[in-house]
Formats: C-alpha cells, structure tokens, sequence
C-alpha cells in the first residue's frame, strides 16, 4: 500500500471504500507508478522517441496499440528496433539459407565486414536502392538543418537514419512537426528497403522447394508498392528488383530470339535467309525489264491480288510471292541433293592411301552443295535417315565376325539357328524396324536409350558412367579454387556458344557431318531414378553450380546482375568453400553413394526422403544445377616413368571413393588439391565424343586463353561475387541405413575393378596409318586379339 500511495491502514479505517471504488483506486495507483517509472527511464531508451513523436506525451506511457500504424510503417519499426539493438541480422536471417557461414564479409558485396554502417551507407550492391531514397533524406535534411547531410561524420549519419528523433527534437520550436516525421519516415523507407533487398537477392533454398522459393523471393522484394493512408501516399520503389525483373525478362526473351532465328538458319541451309533477298532483287529486276522468269506464274498469283492494278503494287507483292516460292524450291533441292549425297558410304570401305574416282568425285559435290559456315544444326534436316539392312546381311556379317574364335561345330550349330531366326522370327521384326524407319530419323536411338541405358537397374557408376583426365603434359596452377573457377567458365562460356549454335559441327574427314542432336542435353542435365526405369530431365537454363567438398554439399551461383561471374570471382566463391572448416551433418557426406549403388533402391529413397522439405529443396539445387563439381581430398598426378599414379588417377575420375560423384549427373567435374582436373560423365545423354568437345575446349581455353598469374590465380579483380550457399539436409535413421547400404554396394564394385594405364612412346598414329588402318580400328583389333589370347 506504501508503495502505491494508496493510504495507510488507518485512513481505509476511518474512510472504508466500497468494493468498486477500491478496485478503481487500485488500478490508477498501479497505473501511476508505472507510468512514473517508465517515463523516468525514457532518457535511457531512446528508441521510444521515433515510435512516433507527434503521439509521445512525457509523463505517459507511449500509446502504442492506438497509433494507426500501417502494416509497412510497422515492418519499418522492427527493422529500426533491431539495428539500435544490435539484434539485427545484417543481410538476411542466415539461419535460413547458410547457418554454417563464418566468414564476416559482407554476403552481397563481399568488400568488408557486415557491419551496420556498411549494411546502411556502404555496401555497393545495395547502392541503387540507397541511392534514390538517400536524395530525399538530402532534401528533407537540408531543409530542417540548412546544411548538407553529406557532410555529417559517418557514424553520425548512421545514428540519425536509425534513431533520427533524438536530434530533430531541438528543433520542435522552430519547424513543423509534420516536417521532422517526414525525415522520420524517409529513413524509416531506407532502412525498410534495406531490409528487404538481401532477402530478394538470396532466397530461401534451404528451407523450401525450387518453385515455392520463386514465389517467397518475389513476395519479399516487390518492386513497386504503395500505401495509401490519412497523411498521403507512402511509394515504395525497389530499384534491384525492377533491375532484376527486366534483366530476366530481357534474358528470356534474348534466348527465345536466339533459338528461333537459329531455327531459320538451320531450316534454309545450305542456303541462307540473306539469299532469298538476292532471289527477289533478280526476279523483279528481271520482270520489271519486260521479261517473265515465271512462265506465267506471276500474272496468275496478280489476278488472285484483290484491288491492285497490274503495274502497281500487285505486281511487286506477285514478284515478291514468286520469288519466296522459288527459293523455298532451291533450299529443299539443295537439302534433298545433299541427303542423298550423304547416303553414300563407299569411302567407308577404302583403304588409306589414293582414293578412288568416285569417291573424289562424292567428295567435290559435298563441298559444293554443303554450304559454308554451317552452325551446330546446320546439317540436321539433310541428314539421311538410318538404313534398315537386310535380315541377311545382318547374319552374314555375324556368322563371319565369329568364325575366327570358334570351331567348326559350334559355327555349325550358329549357323543353322541363324537361319532360323531368319525364316522366322526375324521377318516379323524386321518388318517393325521398317515400319518405324519412315516415320523416325533413327529407328534405334530412343530404343537404345531406353533400354540399353535407361532400363538397367544395376549400379551406373563404372557399369556406365565413363571418365576423362587432364592434359597430363601440362600443369598450369596447383590452386584448386583458380583451376576449377577457369575451367568452370570455359564451359560457362562452351554452354554459351552451345546455346547459339555456333560451334561447329563434328565433320569425318572434314566432310561427312555427325548429328548434332546429343549435344542439346549436355548442361542442366540430370538423371532421376525410376522402379522400373530412369527418365533424363533436361532444363532450358541453370544459373548455378553444385560443389561437393569433404562431405558437404553447396549451391554456387553463377550469374550476378545478368552475366556470367568471372574466373577471378568463381575463384573467390570456390575459396570460400574450401577455407569453410564446418562439419557435414551426420549421413550427408555419403548420400551421393546412392547415385552410385543399385537404381531401385535410390528410386525409392528418393520418393520417400527427398520428396519434401529441405532434402528436397537441396536435391532440387543438385538436380537443376548446370553441372556438378567435386573437390577431391587427394591429390593426382603423373609422374613419368611410374604407371601405377596414372592407375590411381585413372580410378579416381571412374569412381572416385563411391560416395564424392554425383553419377547421375550429365557430368562431374572434378578437382584434385594439386590443380589436376577430370570428369566423370553419364552415359545415357550423349556419347564420348560430344563430352571430349566440351574437354578439349574447356582444358584448352584454360591453358592458351584464360591463363593464371604468377602465383597460379586467376587473373582479374573481383568485384560482386554471391556467397555459396550450404545446402542442409534432414535424413532420417531408415534413410541412413539406405544411404550405408548403396554405399557397401559401391565399395563391392569398386573392390572389382580392375584398371591399368599403359602409357608408350614405341609407336603411334603414324604407324597405323603405315598399316592402312584408322587409330580407333587399330586399337579394336588389339583389344580383340588380347581378348582371344
């Protein structure tokens, strides 16, 4: 009762309050004290000030649940509460997307520390959207101060954009409260901006799934709002979000632009559209000199030209139509021609040395109905279709393919099923294999995929999958973060080209063109694990990589503001991850191993434990990434003179220690901590040949064209480079288990491999071709008669 002045027992005597006066005494006396105590604490919290200053009464406690804040004005007030207090998570809530981050740089600029002074008034990547609101702060500021705010201390602005109301309050007398809230309020913009761009510019990866983290990032960085409330318009523009939409859309539409023009080009050769100009030009120059190159064809096409005379208009857009109609007839007479051009294969069948009259002959029409500069699917409609061989044929040359290894009995006995299976049985097939030759290009390529690859239900990783090993000869750079960043963007740079279509097709001889078609499914590539059968998903884009290292599993993104990182700011990202000394949760460092064991066993894993929540959402960072990079713990080489490195080495890109290869994968490319590279390729997209494209482009690039400094970096300056992101995992024990047993299965396999690299200077190419056979065929025969032997 002392304590809340509320009289001593004697007066309650003397003066008895009934019971509803008393429990109102009560309440007010209580109210007062408190009001007292917290209105004597105010010069110590100073954050109240800026709740709202035209509402704050001294001597009372702030109205906080009656101040008609609307919903942004509030998101603004946690914001300021949290930078005054220290409690703000600068960037974004890393919790949500990297918690195992230790690096105090700033995860947007990557220039200095995240410090509050940075976040508010420094960092670049944050500078459009700073800019444009820190011009009204300037104006605001002058007008209340009449100075600059500019030339405030830095640590001076940064307390008045946080906690401005402490020091606009000398001025009550002399301005307008209305003027002081407005500054208010603009700070209340920047910080409130701020806020919400890292959220835009890092998503959620981690904590939700791929189309859902879409959603959350626009939600969290709109790009234009308002609020509409009894003291005006409050605009809310965020200029890295409009930046980023048009820079999307403009990519997007780029890409469409790009497809479909190469699309004609492709659909003209070996003409070209610049040719159906030429077309024009001569039949109208021809017609308007009183001749007719149509026969007739022209009058005919202006009769049916409804309202134009005869010389007017009518007979430019006749001329025009013609002339569309006579080069579409060329085009597809020079694609016919060259179709049946390439139908011959005698040249096939001739040995080296002089080549024979018809075969000259071939190959002087192939250069001259083939066109010139052909882009990647320039010869893909001139492609003839696969022939279907006879039945007999086909048994002929298997009953002589096998004469040499068996004796007369067993090819007595190979003999008479042969005819059986051609009388019988092999008829019927055979007319199924004819049937679908006329309608498909290749009767056997989507059956072959399907059930020599897709359908197989044992282990990929060696069964499959195939590998390659660095220019041996050459070691440019023992830094594993330079060698992967510059050989990571030459294929970046590969893809590009790839996606125009401008390398240049494989040519035999530099004449006969291979199809192009494997090559589409090269980059943003994945295998996905069925129960009875595997499918291939392929995604028009990727704009990041996935990078295992020591078990841990990270999201490296690279495209910043619409272009493709730089080698030297790949370099910086790759750094970050190998300098990263965190632990990998428990299960995680062994889950690629699934890829690598039996496909029934992933197939179901995968739809009971990677379906949902963050497995899914870090599976789906995996599965959509351009390609996969791993950095090994070991270290490989080739020391002359000592087979048993190359043996190691060679193993180690076949299939690594089961569980650090993403085998389904198009490919892997993997990076030892000496500098020395490899990859690890899945076999059902393409063959060897369109992935040592990709190899000898990257590994030469990265030798003769990018190059390193003296001490092996990159060259270059980074400038913004994003933070990797970790990707977080939540396996359960039944999931483990799986996890450890497609892991023993890998480790079986790999127990059984038996591989071992000669490496000669006795001989080469050059003796082969004394022996008038290719390299390939001359190393078939030396396999088959090891075989044999």
């Amino acid at each position: 009762m002392w304590k809340y002045e509320l009289g001593t027992v004697a007066d309650l005597a003397d003066n008895t309050p009934t019971k509803g006066k008393w429990k109102t005494r009560v309440l007010k006396a209580v109210h007062s004290y408190w009001s007292d105590q917290i209105d004597s604490l105010t010069p110590l919290y100073s954050t109240l000030f800026f709740l709202r200053q035209d509402k704050y009464v001294p001597g009372k406690i702030h109205p906080l649940l009656s101040l008609e804040y609307t919903a942004r004005e509030s998101e603004r007030l946690k914001t300021k509460v949290r930078l005054l207090t220290g409690t703000y998570m600068l960037q974004t809530k890393r919790k949500n997307f990297n918690q195992y981050d230790i690096n105090p740089t700033c995860q947007m600029c990557g220039e200095e520390n995240e410090t509050a002074e940075h976040f508010v008034l420094k960092c670049s990547a944050l500078h459009s959207v700073r800019q444009s609101i820190m011009v009204d702060i300037e104006r605001q500021w002058g007008a209340i101060t009449e100075t600059s705010f500019n030339t405030l201390p830095v640590d001076e602005q940064l307390y008045i954009l946080i906690n401005s109301w402490p020091t606009l309050k000398t001025f009550l007398k002399t301005h307008l409260s209305t003027e002081l809230h407005e500054f208010e309020k603009h700070c209340g913009r920047l910080l409130y901006s701020l806020d919400r761009t890292p959220k835009y510019f890092f998503g959620k990866t981690s904590c939700v799934g791929y189309r859902r983290n879409r959603m959350a990032e626009a939600h969290s960085a709109v790009a234009f709002s308002f609020t509409v409330t009894h003291e005006g318009v409050d605009v809310n523009v965020n200029h890295d979000a409009i930046w980023a939409v048009w820079n999307s859309g403009v990519h997007s539409w780029k890409k469409r632009l790009g497809k479909a023009k190469n699309k004609v080009k492709a659909g003209t050769y070996p003409g070209s559209p610049s040719s159906w100009l030429f077309v024009a030009v001569i039949i109208l120059a021809i017609r308007l000199a009183d001749h007719d190159p149509s026969f007739g064809i022209i009058g005919f096409l202006q009769k049916y030209i409804p309202g134009m005379g005869s010389e007017g208009v009518g007979l430019y857009i006749s001329c025009l139509l013609f002339s569309t109609l006579l080069w579409l007839a060329i085009i597809l007479s020079l694609k016919y021609t060259l179709k049946v051009l390439l139908m011959y294969h005698g040249w096939m069948y001739e040995g080296r040395g002089p080549v024979s009259f018809p075969t000259r002959a071939w190959g002087l029409l192939i250069r001259m109905f083939g066109g010139r500069k052909p882009m990647l699917n320039s010869y893909q409609a001139s492609l003839p279709k696969l022939f279907v061989p006879a039945v007999s044929d086909t048994i002929s040359r298997y009953l002589l393919s096998v004469r040499p290894i068996y004796d007369d009995e067993k090819i007595a006995r190979l003999t008479k099923l042969a005819h059986e299976f051609q009388s019988g049985l092999g008829k019927k097939l055979q007319r199924y294999l004819i049937l679908k030759s006329w309608w498909a290009t290749n009767y056997v390529s989507d059956w072959w995929e399907e059930y020599v690859y897709l359908r197989g239900r044992s282990p990929i990783m060696v069964n499959s999958n195939y590998y390659g090993v660095d220019a041996v000869l050459m070691h440019p750079t023992t830094n594993a973060a330079a060698r992967a960043a510059n050989v990571t963007y030459a294929m970046l740079q590969y893809r590009r080209e790839l996606d125009r279509e401008e390398l240049n097709p494989i040519l035999l001889n530099k004449t006969v063109p291979l199809c192009s078609a494997q090559y589409e499914r090269q980059f943003n590539t994945t295998r996905i694990p069925g129960i009875e059968t595997d499918r291939l998903v392929h995604l028009p884009d990727s704009k990041h990589v996935a990078v295992y290292h020591k078990g841990r599993f990270f999201k490296v993104y690279i495209h910043f503001k619409g272009q493709h990182l730089k080698p030297c700011e790949l370099e910086k990202s790759f750094q970050k991850i190998l300098d990263d000394t965190n632990p990998p949760v428990d299960g995680e460092e062994l889950i690629p191993a699934l890829t690598g064991g039996d496909r029934v066993p992933w197939a179901q894993a995968r739809m009971e434990y990677f379906s949902k929540g963050k497995n899914k959402a870090s599976l789906d960072a995996i599965e959509k990434a351009a390609f996969f990079i791993t950095f090994d713990d070991k270290e490989q080489n080739f020391v002359k003179g000592d087979q048993n490195t190359f043996d190691t080495y060679a193993q180690t890109m076949l299939h690594g220690n089961g569980s650090n290869r993403w085998f389904d994968k198009s490919f892997n490319l993997v990076v030892c901590p000496n500098g020395r590279i490899g990859f690890n390729a899945e076999h059902s997209w393409a063959d060897a040949p369109i992935m040592a494209h990709l190899w000898e482009f990257a590994v030469t690039d990265d030798h003769n064209l990018f190059g390193y400094t003296e001490d092996g970096h990159t060259k270059g300056e980074a400038v913004n480079t994003p933070n990797p992101v970790r990707l977080e995992w939540d396996l359960a024990p039944e999931c483990k288990k799986v996890i450890a047993s497609s892991y023993q299965t890998c480790l079986r396999l790999i127990s059984d491999v038996d591989l071992h690299f000669l490496m000669h200077d006795a001989f080469g190419k050059g003796l082969m071709k004394e022996c008038k056979t290719s390299p390939d065929a001359f190393i078939q025969m030396a396999l088959q008669l090891a075989y044999y032997r």
